[in-house]
């Protein structure tokens, strides 16, 4: 099997992650054009007085501000932290089923 094949497996089993701030602002106040960060459990969405704007952990950039919105389309960065949340999600599971069985 081959990486990108563990990859869309791990996609179909670990469901996707949601920022909980764009979760909570209006759809016309979400990131327009939209970018991949949306979706980047290494996103850090934040808003202040002056709008929205995001933080990338892997990069260490501001990847959305109000006054630079990027359309980011593709990013290493978001397939690394995917893989991490999937790896991690994984081993809570495995954890709660040894719990379990105590």
């Amino acid at each position: 099997m081959n990486d990108m094949t563990q990859h869309e497996e791990q996609d179909q089993k670990v469901p996707p992650y949601v920022s909980p701030t764009l979760q909570k602002l209006r759809v016309e106040d979400r990131p327009n054009p939209s970018t991949v960060c949306e979706g980047c459990p290494a996103s850090l969405w934040y808003v202040t007085p002056d709008g929205l704007n995001n933080f990338c952990r892997v990069t260490r950039t501001m990847t959305w501000t109000k006054e630079e919105p990027q359309a980011i389309l593709r990013c290493d960065g978001e397939t690394l932290a995917q893989a991490e949340r999937a790896a991690k999600l994984q081993e809570d599971a495995e954890r709660k089923r040894e719990n379990a069985g105590r």
